[in-house]
């Protein structure tokens, strides 16, 4: 709970009620100090320590922003209803509790509620022990019963007072805070009466066994907070899939799977989920403006195809029937080279576009410099790696990578100036290069001018493909492909490729 002044009215008229009301059953039980025997003493003083050490080994489970706990101290105080008189186990639990949340810094309004329901519930479950005549230090098999009886007394105090002041909070039902943890609530409660009667049994036949109860304590407690670990993770895999359900209904790859306030390992599943949606998300974008803009470059040559057709006359002359042919023609290729590209580049990501094998790297760049003779001619400077450099890569879809880069480079730059092919060893790969002495890039399109039908001049030839086509290539390698930008001093596009 959050600090007392911020509380609804209701439910900060609630922990004041609990935190009087306990209040009210101490005093009570202190009144009757007077007369305490010595062994009520070391019994007060037993129980104290058992409930202190006891609030150190919380199972929290998460209501929103509020927190129901729960720990072994049930078994400390089943064990003092067989032992010793009410007043001493009062006494006793409020004692070691105040320990045990003054030594955690709980809030003193959060401290006081939590003691007070403690007070009220144990001061009802004693009274049914008594009811049900049983006296301190009776632990026959009739007294378990009584005991188990007046410890459900004492956990329908406390489910309702903590159930009572999160519903108020949250302003939800009493019973949707209830009845998820009512399994876990069922088991901690069955688990510390049946330890806290053994323990008691124990404490009368032989003390110093006692001491036995520790290993089961603690596979008890190991035992609790693995079950509700699980317990949770459970509800919050049930949050995650509604969460992917109503991301899937809307169809919107913006939204993301909640992370905060969850398990470590849900918290990395819903951070591995979000980061898959992130990459759905701009696949999804890259696809439709692919899309788009396919369509638009597709449109162009069918729409010039069509203007012409529609002002060709039903008897045309002989030149305007061969004019119009050109043009068709002209338009029909480039709308095929505009195709066969898409294919290549969609081609890129299946599995099997690339057939790997060893290639010598300065014999494969002199027969590259050989077909580039036309393209560049005495421009092309080649500067051949070691003889011994080997690549594993599939050399006919390496070749049309580098003869794009080539082929831009002769497009974009003035003639005359020089063109550099070179092979460069970096750590376990080879970086191959195409650099250029022009204009260079506009600052800022280095990456842009990666994407599909992105072209800096709409008016060349080209289909705006080539350089997605050569990060395709790369990619499909398991390497990747870049530009190094000198604006007015040329660019140096590269390809890195595993060696």
């Amino acid at each position: 709970m959050g600090a007392l002044a911020g509380l609804p009215g209701p439910a900060r008229a609630l922990v004041l009620a609990v935190s009087v009301a306990g209040a009210g059953v101490l005093l009570l039980a202190l009144s009757r100090a007077g007369t305490w025997s010595s062994d009520d003493l070391i019994g007060l003083g037993v129980i104290a320590a058992g409930v202190a050490v006891s609030e150190w080994f919380w199972l929290p489970v998460e209501h929103g922003e509020e927190t129901e706990n729960f720990s072994l101290t049930e078994a400390v105080f089943a064990a003092g209803l067989l032992l010793v008189p009410p007043s001493v186990l009062l006494v006793g639990a409020a004692a070691g509790g105040a320990i045990g949340l003054v030594a955690q810094r709980t809030a003193p309004h959060k401290a006081a509620f939590n003691l007070g329901q403690d007070q009220v519930g144990l001061g009802l479950a004693a009274l049914v022990v008594t009811a049900l005549g049983t006296s301190p230090g009776d632990v026959a098999p009739a007294d378990w019963l009584a005991c188990g009886v007046a410890m459900v007394a004492y956990l329908a105090v406390n489910e309702a007072a903590v159930a009572g002041v999160i519903a108020l909070v949250e302003r939800v039902p009493v019973g949707e805070i209830v009845l998820p943890t009512l399994p876990v609530t069922v088991l901690s409660w069955g688990g510390n009466v049946a330890l806290g009667i053994l323990a008691a049994a124990v404490w009368q036949a032989d003390r110093p066994a006692v001491a036995l109860l520790a290993a089961p304590l603690a596979l008890s407690f190991l035992a609790y907070r693995s079950w509700l670990r699980t317990h949770e993770e459970q509800k919050e895999m049930y949050a995650l899939a509604e969460a992917a359900a109503a991301i899937s209904a809307a169809a919107d790859l913006s939204r993301r799977m909640p992370e905060a306030g969850r398990t470590e390992q849900v918290s990395a599943l819903a951070r591995t989920l979000n980061g898959m949606l992130g990459r759905l998300e701009s696949a999804f974008a890259r696809e439709q403006r692919f899309l788009r803009d396919a369509s638009h470059e597709l449109r162009t040559p069918l729409t010039v195809c069509r203007g012409h057709l529609d002002v060709l006359g039903p008897e045309p002359s002989p030149p305007e029937l061969a004019a119009t042919l050109e043009v068709v023609v002209e338009e029909l290729a480039r709308m095929g080279r505009i195709v066969e590209d898409m294919t290549t580049l969609a081609r890129s990501e299946s599995p099997g576009f690339v057939r790997a094998e060893p290639v010598p790297l300065g014999a494969f760049l002199a027969r590259l410099g050989q077909k580039a003779g036309t393209l560049a001619g005495d421009r092309l400077r080649l500067t051949e790696p070691a003889a011994d450099a080997v690549l594993q890569a599939d050399p006919q879809r390496l070749t049309q990578a580098l003869l794009n880069l080539l082929q831009n480079a002769v497009r974009h730059t003035p003639p005359g100036t020089p063109i550099e092919l070179r092979a460069l060893p970096e750590a376990g790969a080879w970086r191959i290069e195409v650099a250029d002495h022009g204009a260079g890039l506009p600052p800022g399109s280095e990456e842009a001018v990666f994407r599909p039908f992105h072209r800096l001049d709409h008016h060349g030839p080209g289909t705006g493909l080539g350089l997605a086509i050569v990060r395709g290539i790369a990619q499909a390698h398991g390497g990747s492909a870049g530009v190094d930008n000198r604006p007015g001093r040329g660019a140096t596009f590269w390809v890195r490729l595993p060696g």
